[in-house]
């Protein structure tokens, strides 16, 4: 693929160099035919017959010029030919990466295919950003990123045995897995002055309730979460 995209590239510059040069030779080679045939030949009749060989001259080498313009724009077409072949080869290529992507990812989830995820990872500028952060993570099985914005949840990760923390990531996995997006309401705040966010949950048509009726949803339609302003970040601090 590379050696294609070097030699277009080449052939690119080769051809636009020749391109200028040759037009610039028959332009020239243009003007001094036409100052040659507004001469009045009686100012210069000892000289005739060098102005006709020079007129002579000048069509054979107007001639040579055409030639070699017409094969400047065949050269043209080969190089136009060879930039669509590379661009039709890189499209491919990275048609092949997706679709290995694809296979890789359903070979992964045993044949299965994948879920988009309706969360983003959106950091923790916001109480909003921190919620959708934590959704992002529990479906992913991110746990590093679910202890940074849940503060509930970091105290126990690190502590559990491997075991465990692998059935935590497939119940967090299957508690998200029926949900396909959350709407928040206004922001309000507790006597604590913390600050306390609703948010409803969004399923698909015909989904009345997460596959797995544990964690932050269970069967309800809204959760609460309450969060705290910390080092610039916003966390989360509990949810009922």
């Amino acid at each position: 693929m590379s050696r294609v995209i070097r030699l277009s590239l080449i052939l690119v510059f080769v051809g636009g160099v020749l391109f200028l040069i040759q037009r610039n030779q028959l332009n020239a080679a243009r003007a001094d035919l036409l100052a040659l045939k507004s001469a009045p030949k009686v100012e210069t009749p000892a000289g005739g017959e060098d102005l006709e060989g020079r007129r002579e001259q000048l069509k054979r080498e107007i001639a040579r010029l055409t030639e070699a313009n017409q094969e400047i724009h065949k050269l043209r077409g080969q190089i136009r030919v060879a930039r669509q072949q590379r661009l039709t080869a890189e499209t491919l290529r990275k048609d092949n990466k997706d679709l290995e992507a694809r296979l890789a990812d359903a070979k992964r989830n045993n044949g299965k295919p994948r879920v988009q995820n309706p969360f983003a990872n959106r950091g923790q500028a916001t109480p909003e950003a921190a919620v959708e952060t934590m959704l992002w993570a529990m479906r992913e099985g991110r746990t590093n990123e679910l202890s940074q914005v849940n503060l509930q949840i970091a105290g126990h990760l690190p502590n559990m045995r491997p075991q465990d923390l692998s059935n935590t990531i497939l119940l967090m996995r299957g508690t998200t897995a029926n949900v396909r997006g959350i709407q928040f309401l206004p922001r309000q705040k507790n006597p604590d002055g913390d600050t306390v966010l609703q948010a409803r949950i969004i399923r698909p048509e015909g989904s009345s309730e997460t596959l797995l009726p544990m964690g932050p949803f269970g069967a309800s339609d809204t959760m609460n979460f309450t969060l705290q302003h910390t080092n610039g970040h916003w966390v989360i601090v509990g949810q009922f």
